[in-house]
């Protein structure tokens, strides 16, 4: 009896034991942090394996941690912050597009966190990482609302073999950008290869022009004024007409526009210059890129902004992070490491070996495996911080920024450009209403 009742005894102590353990588990499960971070990190985006390794590490390091993943590819990731935003079932941190159309309605409905104060809780990521021109394209009012991180910034590339054979040194100024050009045409050599069709490239060399003429102010203006019918505007696009009738230019602006025309001539040693942007280095030809040197469009003869004193590129997209996620104290240490991880030196130098242009101060990047003309873009752009927004990411609704891309077409195939902008002028005020 004595002997049955002790082993009643244990059995009901190791009960007591394992569902003591048991609850104890649930009770560490359910202690964890539930953190949500959306990105488009997946299928077959260049980053995706880079950021996936950093999330691995991270989630290693941080067992308290449950962080729920959720990715989407290329525009059905916007169109999954759209519909969080509308439900209210915003992420803590997600990846997003940095263009007013993309952040100011979350700015708008008090979602987006001013980055400032996770720059003052973060012992790694600080504000000084990033030059005043990148942040003031993600400052809304006062408020940083994003860390910025992939953008471009676009260039001149020129020929050293053809200017060398044709005893020039390669122009800095619009008489020489005009002296230079009548030689290489003369000799069956296109001065500069760009062109335009759906506006690019041309576009982003319009933009130097405009930024030139000391529009820059008007153009950051647009979303709010409606207006792009100002002489400013109109005499950017006077420039291209003239430099297309000088023969600067190609003449079939739709067969050497978009982006692989436009460097077509370029790759075949016919054109002795180019104007590109970061995302065509890698389809330069080697032999083509290893006579190549960088150099700013020559200042117009009619410029209030120097030529060499700005470059013309945007933010493309960065880090946004939930206000009321931040706020949570239950959280703000979680999203704070996070964040940090995902600004990592290992993840920047992995971003720049995979051809993507930083959007912080990257500084030297000579050690990095990319391709030599890759590096020297990289030096010579950041020797000028000073970044002019792209107009076509301030115009106001898709109506008008399909309307300022035909209108670019248009321009670059020798059209009135008074005739073009006031025709633009009219969609834009149309699309107000």
């Amino acid at each position: 009896m004595h002997q049955a009742l002790k082993r009643i005894v244990l059995a009901l102590s190791a009960s007591v034991v394992i569902s003591t353990a048991f609850a104890g588990a649930a009770l560490a499960q359910d202690r964890k942090v539930d953190l949500r971070i959306a990105h488009l990190f997946t299928g077959a985006n260049t980053s995706a394996p880079l950021y996936r390794r950093a999330l691995d590490a991270w989630v290693a390091a941080h067992p308290e941690v449950n962080l729920v993943r959720e990715e989407t590819a290329n525009d059905d990731h916007r169109l999954k912050l759209s519909t969080d935003l509308a439900a209210r079932n915003v992420p803590d941190i997600f990846y997003n597009w940095a263009p007013p159309n993309d952040t100011n309605k979350f700015v708008e409905a008090g979602v987006a966190l001013d980055m400032r104060e996770y720059f003052s809780k973060s012992s790694a990521v600080k504000a000084d990482q990033w030059t005043e021109a990148q942040l003031d394209y993600v400052r809304r009012g006062e408020n940083i609302i994003m860390l910025p991180n992939v953008g471009f910034k676009c260039f001149t590339l020129y020929n050293t073999v053809l200017f060398e054979q044709a005893k020039q040194k390669p122009p800095v100024t619009w008489d020489e950008l005009l002296a230079v050009s009548k030689i290489f045409s003369d000799a069956g050599i296109v001065p500069v290869n760009i062109g335009s069709k759906g506006g690019n490239p041309g576009h982003l060399l319009y933009n130097v022009f405009l930024s030139q003429l000391g529009g820059q102010p008007s153009a950051e203006a647009v979303a709010k004024t409606f207006r792009v019918s100002e002489p400013v505007f109109r005499d950017a696009a006077k420039v291209v007409k003239e430099l297309r009738e000088r023969k600067v230019f190609p003449q079939d602006s739709v067969g050497n526009g978009d982006w692989p025309g436009s460097i077509a001539l370029y790759n075949n040693s016919k054109a002795a210059m180019v104007f590109t942007c970061p995302w065509m280095l890698g389809q330069i030809k080697p032999e083509i890129a290893r006579v190549s040197e960088v150099m700013s469009f020559p200042t117009l003869k009619d410029a209030k902004v120097d030529g060499r004193s700005f470059h013309v590129g945007n933010i493309n997209n960065g880090w946004m992070v939930n206000k009321a996620s931040f706020q949570d104290p239950r959280k703000t240490a979680a999203i704070v490491s996070l964040l940090d991880a995902l600004q990592s030196q290992e993840v920047r130098k992995g971003l720049i070996e995979l051809g993507l242009f930083p959007a912080w101060k990257a500084g030297d990047v000579s050690s990095f495996n990319i391709n030599p003309l890759a590096a020297k873009v990289h030096a010579f752009t950041s020797q000028v911080p000073q970044t002019h927004a792209v107009v076509a990411a301030l115009l106001p609704t898709p109506g008008s920024l399909t309307a300022y891309l035909e209108s670019i077409d248009r321009v670059f195939a020798g059209e009135n450009p008074d005739e073009v902008f006031e025709n633009f002028q009219s969609v834009v005020t149309r699309e107000r209403r």
